[in-house]
């Protein structure tokens, strides 16, 4: 294992995770051994107060809650980091940590505080931000024409940078901002050219960290598929590409990735099939929902209410 945890937390979690991609660690699992190695790391450090390798620690247990789903934990993990790291100087580090709760605060709906760690992170080093963020929460704010000039120039920036994850995340962050602005047909163009970009390059990923980022956003592709198609009332596609994206969740261990499969599934179900099919779906989706805080829960426990009535 690798011996120092100093300096941005993406280089230890990268020497971190080739030592388990050797041992031919499942997804899941890997994700499990890097934790357990993670926090036996990190009691050591707080052992020998040693706060830059708590901070480094912290941001990457944050990073693996991410990877699985858990953005309540991911959130606890971040606080825990900053407060570690108040002190520092590294710009790497401290964007990384802004552009990490940028991410965790879009999937809590919390979107003033998303734009201003985006921002943040951006003022300091551009290159460690997440560069789709700001069009990201311009989109769920419902600034579709702001999103996706702000996401074109993220996915041109991509391109020139030759970052291949990167471009497939814009193109499916623009896919989302399309589909919530009633532009189905461009959503399903964009989200297919993700798609297949993850799919031509996971195969050569250097890292067992970025075959795994192309194995999630695989998932997300076809979870946004599966949503514009509900959106158009082709229920049998929504039904197919949201059973391909809670495979790769299971594989992944995703539980928020799986709880949005399952609840899409539902609707699927509950629209062409009735409303009985969908309850299974459904119950697993929002147990899924309030074990990691995520706020769907609540939407879904109403639906599942007047499933009743």
């Amino acid at each position: 294992m690798p011996g120092s945890v100093r300096g941005p937390p993406g280089a230890w979690l990268t020497s971190l995770s080739a030592c388990v991609r050797s041992k031919g660690a499942s997804p899941s699992s890997a994700c499990s051994e890097l934790r357990r190695v993670a926090q036996a790391r990190l009691r050591a450090a707080h052992a020998s107060g040693d706060r830059d390798a708590q901070a480094t620690l912290y941001s990457t247990m944050s990073g693996l809650a991410w990877y699985v789903g858990d953005t309540r934990l991911a959130l606890q993990h971040l606080i825990m980091a900053r407060t570690a790291a108040r002190d520092d100087t590294s710009p790497d580090r401290t964007a990384t940590i802004l552009a990490q709760f940028g991410l965790v605060y879009i999937e809590l709906g919390r979107l003033d505080d998303a734009v201003e760690n985006i921002q943040s992170s951006l003022a300091i080093h551009e290159r460690c931000a997440d560069a789709p963020g700001i069009g990201r929460v311009q989109a769920a704010m419902g600034k579709f024409d702001s999103a996706t000039t702000c996401l074109r120039q993220a996915l041109s920036l991509s391109e020139r940078l030759g970052y291949q994850q990167s471009r497939s995340e814009a193109l499916l962050s623009l896919a989302i901002t399309q589909r919530d602005a009633g532009r189905y047909e461009q959503a399903l163009d964009l989200a297919q050219r993700s798609l297949a970009l993850a799919l031509s390059h996971a195969y050569t990923a250097q890292t067992m960290a970025s075959q795994y980022g192309y194995r999630l956003h695989q998932g997300r592709a076809h979870a946004t598929l599966a949503r514009t198609y509900l959106r158009i009332g082709r229920y049998s596609q929504t039904a197919a590409h949201a059973t391909r994206a809670l495979t790769i969740y299971r594989e992944t261990g995703h539980r928020l990735g799986q709880a949005r499969a399952q609840d899409l599934l539902g609707q699927a179900l509950q629209n062409g099939r009735g409303g009985s099919n969908a309850r299974p779906h459904w119950q697993t989706a929002v147990e899924l929902y309030e074990e990691i805080g995520a706020p769907e829960a609540t939407r879904l426990r109403e639906r599942l209410a007047a499933l009743a009535d």
